[in-house]
């Protein structure tokens, strides 16, 4: 039938649960498009959450396939949680480039295998910017990274950049938030999709008739505790060895990977600048704003059906709603 199941919204908000539910009941699989859980040795802070024993079982035929499309080679397959697959973590070493035209190729092959089988898809996460590649048309997503032009734009100052975006592409410019505006990385992105040119694999549609997309939210207030337990309890299981062994194996607090919430507030910890305390706190901190700022996102996009998961028999609102789309 060619559909997808999209299930959405802020961290924390017990989206990889659901969908596991709705895997089990509908016999089918998880595509994850959370761009924190793409990266292998990555996996406590932002909670993996693996289950015991975890084997990673790689599909050697869509590896070959995507591998012919994309660069760096992705290692494609999938953890059973549940007995439900769970397609796309550990996709690619912390080193390694991976954008939304990459997310893109990876889940749009994975959903033609799994409509060959007649399964549904449900795709799983809180990048939006991802989840919006599949259903909706995203000019910008196949201009790929320039290293060289990158490392120059490296050298700019805030101002330059900024000046440099203004002439580039004056309409991004405007579009954007002051977030945006003070963010050196997203600025120099826009000026590369600005001087970029498109890929032709974006060319390749994804084959899709119709899609439902189910978002999770809950009052601002249970979330923020809800993202504070959460942290306290990845520091209990590792988080701080996790970190260390990714800077004994050499990877570059400049990585995008290590920029990553939950990773880069550990510097300053292992510099003696801040107590395990404060190092909680700001990630407590990041965390609660990620969130929001997620929120803010998804409340864009009016195709969403919202479901609040502190109200009673929320699930199984969800499973009818589902069933009476899907059947």
């Amino acid at each position: 039938m060619n559909k997808i199941l999209i299930i959405c919204g802020p961290t924390a908000t017990g989206k990889t649960g659901l969908g596991i539910k709705l895997a089990s009941q509908f016999k089918t699989e998880i595509i994850s498009a959370d761009s924190r859980q793409i990266y292998q040795g990555m996996s406590v802070v932002v909670g993996k959450d693996l289950p015991g024993k975890a084997d990673f079982i790689k599909h050697a035929a869509l590896q070959k396939k995507i591998n012919s499309l994309l660069k760096p080679k992705l290692n494609v397959g999938f953890y059973n949680f549940n007995q439900v697959p769970v397609w796309g973590l550990d996709l690619v070493k912390p080193d390694q480039d991976f954008s939304v035209a990459h997310f893109y190729v990876f889940a749009r092959e994975v959903c033609h295998y799994l409509w060959g089988q007649g399964k549904l898809p449900i795709i799983v996460g809180g990048t939006g910017f991802w989840l919006n590649s599949l259903v909706k048309k995203i000019e910008t997503m196949g201009v790929p990274p320039d290293k060289n032009l990158r490392q120059k734009l490296n050298e700019y100052s805030l101002t330059q950049l900024q000046q440099k975006l203004q002439k580039t592409d004056s309409k991004k410019w405007q579009q954007m938030n002051r977030s945006d505006r003070l963010n050196p990385r997203r600025l120099i992105r826009a000026i590369e999709v600005g001087l970029g040119s498109k890929q032709k694999l974006i060319s390749q549609p994804l084959a899709l008739k119709d899609y439902l997309a189910i978002g999770l939210k809950m009052d601002s207030r249970r979330l923020d505790k809800q993202i504070r337990r959460r942290v306290e309890d990845r520091v209990k299981k590792g988080a701080l060895k996790e970190v260390k062994n990714l800077v004994e194996l050499g990877y570059s607090w400049d990585l995008v990977s290590m920029s990553a919430i939950g990773y880069k507030q550990w510097q300053p910890f292992l510099k003696a600048e801040h107590s395990l305390e404060q190092t909680i706190l700001n990630w407590t901190g990041q965390e609660q704003a990620y969130a929001r700022r997620q929120m803010v996102w998804f409340k864009k996009q009016p195709e969403i059906n919202w479901f609040d998961v502190s109200k009673p028999s929320w699930e199984e609102k969800v499973v009818k709603l589902v069933s009476n789309w899907y059947y």
